[in-house]
């Protein structure tokens, strides 16, 4: 009897022993190499990435193109004093300026209000916030984005100026930026567009 429970226990010892290394065993599986990860994504333990919102693949490499682009401000920020004819805009006062928004020949915002006697410069910060952002769904579409001369409420009221204008896409293809700046290349004009997306 006293033979027997030794086997056994012998046996049991075995088991347990063999047990222990073969989980051992299962640990000397070989870590997987990390990659870079690219436009901001982070490592995972897995070495796989974590990509950022609008990035996908296993590097985050990838574009993905968004449903909408939105564009939620414009802010001019130079443009010049004097019209064609080297006269101020509005005779002897400075320019009513407000902005419009246009796809093709179709003006899809204007904006209902106006800074007035504006003075142009290359520190010029006129804010148009746009109360209700504009929805663009058509992302690969370029939009233009235009400056005007209030006119149309002076007296005697005439037809309001055109001062400038600059064309952009509102998805560049390969980012997402929160604001992108654009120059009508005949005059001193430039607008930052703020913009957000949606996937």
């Amino acid at each position: 009897m006293k033979t027997f429970l030794k086997r056994v226990s012998i046996l049991v010892v075995g088991v347990l022993v063999l047990s222990c290394s073969s989980d051992s065993s299962n640990s000397s599986t070989p870590p997987c190499t990390p990659i870079a990860c690219l436009n901001g994504g982070t490592s995972r333990p897995d070495c796989g990435c974590n990509c950022p919102q609008g990035y996908t693949g296993s590097n985050c490499s990838t574009v993905i193109t968004p449903t909408q682009v939105i564009i939620t401000k414009i802010v001019v920020k130079s443009f010049s004093n004097y019209n064609s004819s080297g006269l101020l805009w509005d005779g002897s006062n400075d320019a009513d300026i407000y902005v419009k928004i246009n796809s093709g020949s179709t003006v899809i915002y204007d904006h209902p209000s106006v800074f007035s006697n504006a003075f142009g410069s290359s520190n010029t910060n006129y804010s148009f916030t746009l109360s209700s952002p504009l929805q663009i769904t058509q992302v690969r579409n370029p939009l233009v984005v235009s400056l005007w001369d209030y006119d149309l409420g002076d007296f005697p009221s005439n037809a309001d100026d055109y001062m400038a204008s600059a064309a952009f896409y509102p998805f560049n293809n390969t980012s997402f930026p929160s604001v992108i700046t654009i120059t009508d290349p005949s005059t001193p004009t430039t607008f930052d567009i703020y913009l957000s997306y949606v996937w």
